[in-house]
């Protein structure tokens, strides 16, 4: 058995009811669309490098106390944390968003050599 189809003038009087909902209620609006989440939860998008940055920040204070932490128990660690912070330090000069160009100036140019 096929399943029953709407004529137009249902699909019309449908669509101008969700309209009048979606115009007196956001949250029911939100609701129907089929999204899960509330529209005040959203949580701020953070840039690609600077989540980079923050990492690799993390991974050097992580080194630098790992480092002066276990200086006095154990070598190993301590160059271990030695290792983090050097890794985690590079990271930060990589990616840091200070150290990108900026897209709408120009690039720098070179004069041509005379050879």
């Amino acid at each position: 058995m096929s399943e029953p189809r709407l004529s137009d003038q249902e699909m019309a009087v449908l669509a101008g009811l969700a309209a009048r909902a979606e115009a007196t209620d956001p949250r029911l609006a939100h609701v129907l669309r089929g999204s899960r989440r509330s529209p005040g939860m959203r949580l701020p998008a953070v840039p690609p490098a600077l989540s980079h940055w923050a990492v690799g920040a993390a991974v050097a204070v992580i080194g630098l106390v790992l480092a002066v932490g276990m200086l006095a128990v154990s070598v190993p660690a301590a160059v271990a944390g030695g290792l983090l912070m050097f890794a985690g330090a590079g990271r930060v000069a990589v990616s840091a968003p200070w150290n990108k160009p900026d897209p709408a100036s120009p690039a720098p140019r070179r004069e041509p050599s005379a050879d």
